[in-house]
């Protein structure tokens, strides 16, 4: 009885020390996770999971140290059906979620495998894509919702493109700017909030949007819209736009080869 006692014991402690059940990580997170702490031990990563719920809660911390990665192929084939990555994550591998075809929806702190890099901030990224030219061949067609941390800053260009199958996208507060074409093709998206923070929106950034119809944005804001970038980069010249009216909007905006920013 000891000898099987000591045994179930050790078996785990090497749980834990190779993360299967989770040991060491927030207690809101999902069991089965399974977590790596980095050579130097100054963060940890998330290298697979072999737990039973679809729904994949990621810890903040393991074992008191930031989680930082999620490693390239971490959950690929798997049939989770949503993800919730918290903001202390920094870098999503490429293809860390190729092929999991049933997930429908992301709470993601932000687009792509990297908030730095530039050539890694499309969200096919993190479902094996090359470029956000092929998004529409690797993300899901399950996935409906896109919710963003308040560590994003920025919808760069092309974000989304071609996701078609995305309904809703919830852009925080941290939001400053929407890139060109960064929801171009999204035609399954019906409506969107801008949040107060955004103070400009690209060329294009919602054409091929067919099913949009309302783009809220703060009645009491004041905008302008021009075709040359330097003005908008600048937040000078153009003409005004009404942004009252969410149908009028999305209107606009579904055809809109014009950059808009907030006076």
């Amino acid at each position: 009885m000891k000898k099987l006692l000591s045994f179930l014991f050790s078996l785990i402690l090497l749980f834990c020390t190779i993360g299967l059940v989770g040991c060491g990580a927030n207690d809101n997170s999902t069991v089965g996770v399974i977590y790596k702490l980095s050579s130097d031990e100054s963060y940890a990563e998330v290298v697979g999971y072999e737990g039973e719920t679809t729904d994949v809660i990621i810890a903040q911390n393991f074992k008191n140290k930031p989680v930082k990665t999620i490693r390239e192929g971490a959950f690929k084939d798997l049939e989770i059906t949503s993800i919730t990555i918290p903001n202390s994550v920094i870098n999503v591998g490429k293809g860390a979620f190729e092929n999991c075809y049933y997930i429908k929806s992301m709470a993601i702190p932000f687009i792509g495998g990297s908030k730095e890099d530039a050539t890694k901030d499309y969200l096919g990224y993190i479902f094996g894509a090359d470029t956000h030219y092929h998004n529409g061949d690797y993300v899901p067609s399950a996935l409906k919702t896109i919710i963003l941390g308040d560590s994003e800053t920025e919808i760069s260009d092309y974000a989304f493109n071609n996701c078609a199958y995305i309904k809703n996208i919830e852009i925080p507060n941290s939001v400053l700017s929407i890139g060109s074409y960064a929801f171009s093709g999204c035609s399954a998206l019906q409506s969107i909030e801008i949040p107060k923070s955004v103070t400009k929106i690209g060329v294009y950034a919602f054409i091929n949007c067919y099913a949009l119809t309302q783009v809220h944005i703060d009645p009491m804001s004041i905008w302008r819209k021009t075709t040359n970038e330097t003005d908008w980069n600048n937040k000078t010249g153009g003409a005004f736009v009404d942004v009252e009216n969410p149908l009028n909007n999305a209107g606009a905006l579904r055809n809109s080869f014009y950059y808009w920013y907030k006076v």
